[in-house]
Parts: structure tokens; sequence; C-alpha cells
């Protein structure tokens, strides 16, 4: 009889004698379909996986890594500075031949210089960086007005994010911290410049202050002397920054041309190494 009775059930598929297999139940919530096992729910969304890194301001710099990048840099770089025919290239008329000599004379001192300064950038920024030289590869009819080498947290490409630049126009070397139209994250820093106003307007040492400065627009040299900021004018870059599309800001320091330390490479990487922890806290505002 338990033979029949086995047979029965087992034809009509509500017992498996041989292997019976239990799906596991589902129920709904505002969270969509998933299993009711405990243990993978908790792992799900009591400790989601981490996608991405966090952000550069999230990340405390380690000084012994800082200190062993300087180190680095001191060891295998035979930067020699700049000298007045580096800047003379921007009085060469045409596109060609002032290409030409940025290729031949400025090129390679600032391609230099970002692979120098890049191990030190990544371990005070605690992410890795990496260095963009401009080649200025649009220009198909005026020749550039300056030239530069950036560092930012992406390999492709600097434009869309905040970053660190040294460059030259005419006059001067250029030291900043930039963060240009194309990157939305402007108004992170414009909320940020409102928020922390005297904070930013004590980010430079009274003794430096002179040489700091601030400009609106990457394409045309000067700027507003961090000194003479003030209120006022940090506010006007502030409002500027999170209601204009094409808005930018940049604050670093500048060097004029005849400065003896940027003949001096060692002293000058110094000097830009300085002055790149000084704008940490601006850069950090950014994210």
């Amino acid at each position: 009889m338990i033979y029949l009775i086995r047979g029965f059930l087992k034809r009509f598929g509500r017992f498996n004698v041989a292997k019976r297999v239990s799906k596991p139940k589902t129920r709904f919530c505002s969270l969509g379909i998933f299993s009711k096992n405990k243990s993978r729910l908790h792992k799900l969304f009591m400790f989601p996986k981490l996608v991405r890194p966090p952000p550069a301001y999230a990340i405390m710099a380690d000084e012994s890594l800082v200190r062993a990048a300087i180190f680095e840099r001191g060891t295998n770089m035979d930067f020699q500075g700049f000298v007045e025919k580096d800047f003379a290239v921007f009085e060469i008329e045409g596109l060609e031949p002032r290409m030409d000599a940025l290729i031949a004379n400025v090129r390679p001192k600032l391609t230099e210089l970002g692979n120098a300064l890049t191990p030190f950038l990544t371990a005070t920024c605690g992410e890795e960086m990496f260095p963009h030289v401009a080649k200025h590869a649009r220009r198909t009819v005026h020749p550039p007005n300056d030239t530069w080498v950036a560092w930012a947290a992406n390999k492709r490409g600097y434009k869309a994010l905040p970053h660190f630049q040294v460059g030259m126009f005419a006059d001067y070397l250029f030291i900043v911290m930039a963060v240009i139209y194309e990157s939305p994250n402007k108004t992170v820093l414009a909320n940020a410049l409102g928020k922390h106003e005297r904070k930013v307007l004590d980010l430079v040492p009274k003794e430096r202050q002179e040489q700091f400065y601030w400009s609106v627009d990457h394409t045309k040299p000067g700027g507003t002397k961090h000194s003479e900021l003030g209120k006022n004018g940090l506010k006007s870059i502030a409002e500027r920054l999170g209601t204009v599309k094409k808005s930018e800001v940049l604050c670093g320091r500048f060097l004029q041309k005849d400065d003896p330390l940027l003949q001096d490479g060692e002293e000058l990487v110094k000097t830009i190494e300085e002055t790149f922890e000084t704008l940490l806290p601006l850069y950090k505002m950014a994210f």
C-alpha cells in the first residue's frame, strides 16, 4: 500500500521522493524582491560594495608618503628650471614657428616637471594623480599665449576636474589650483567659498599674500592679489562661479620671469610643492 501512495504523490508532483528541492521564498518591499536569507540581506544593504574610491578630501595625506615622494623626486630629477629663452617663445610670430619653439624648448621641461611632481601630489592629495602637458592641438590659426602642465586625478584628462597647474605666460610663471568652466565642480566650490569665507581669506600666510593671485579667466594673464581680495571680492567670485555657465576660478602664485628662483630647478620645485600644499584646502573644497 505504501508504494501505491508514494507513487501517487510522486506522479502529481507534490513530493519528490528522490530529492526534495525547496526554492527560497521571496517577498516584496520598497527595495524590490530579495531573498529571506538574513545574512545575505545584511551584507547587501548594511555593507554595500564600494564601487569608487572616496574623494580626495576624505583622505588625509600620509606624511611619510609625502617625505618619500620628495626624496624620490630629489634623487631622480635633473630639472634645471626656466630661463629667459623659454619665455621668449611667446614673442615669436605665427602658429607654427611658436609651436616649434615651444615643443623644442619648453615642453620637455614641463614634461620633466610633470613626472617629477606626480608622486608628491599623489601622496599629498591621497589619490593617484596624473600629469597632462598642454598640446594646443586645437589651434589652427592663432599661436598660444601660454602653456602649462596640469595634474588631476584622471589619466584621460584634467579639464572636467579640479586640478593643479604650473605654466607660463610671456612675463611670469604661474603655480595654481584651478576649476575651469568645463568642470561641474564649480557649484561645489562656489558653495564652499561662501560657507568657509574666513578660512579661504586666511589660506595664504600674510607675509606671502602679495605673491598670490585670484583669476576668473585662465586665458588671460594677471589677476587680483590675495591681499586685495577681501570679503566682497571673494563673494563676487563665489556668486559668479555658482551662476555663470562659463565661469571659472584659479588661485595661486606668480613668479616674474626675471626672478632668480626660476633658474634654480631644485629650489623652484620646492616652491611649487609649498604652493600646492598651501592650496590643498582649496582643492579639497571643490569636491
